[in-house]
């Protein structure tokens, strides 16, 4: 006997869940001159299997940065995520010695998958 349309449709899970997210430090000395950073990130879903998470870091000391990034998505958890991903970056370029060669801005744009 045939499955009824009903028991034949398949069920999708949600790209995210629900709203989940993380924050993290760090420390490191290196040659006597140590920085920390902070990071966190959260996702969010957007509808059906598509989410969205944003994320940033920020460290202070030695050497200062700061950076901020955003992931747009469609996810079936059982076959894989494919989306869109971009980042910007503002990084010190110390190079720890006697030398300060100022900022540097970093830009990002990609597609990320996995399966």
């Amino acid at each position: 006997m045939a499955p009824c349309a009903a028991q034949a449709k398949k069920t999708f899970l949600p790209g995210v869940a629900a709203i989940n997210g993380d924050i993290g430090a760090a420390g490191a000395v290196i040659d006597g001159y140590s920085s920390v950073i902070v990071s966190g990130k959260s996702a969010v879903p957007v509808t059906g299997p598509f989410g969205a998470q944003i994320g940033g870091a920020a460290s202070v000391g030695s050497i200062d940065s700061s950076a901020i990034a955003a992931h747009l998505f469609a996810r079936d958890p059982a076959r894989g995520l494919i989306g869109v991903t971009g980042m910007l970056a503002k990084v010190d370029n110390w190079n720890f010695k006697t030398t300060n060669m100022g900022f540097q801005d970093i830009y990002r744009l990609g597609l990320e998958g996995e399966i």
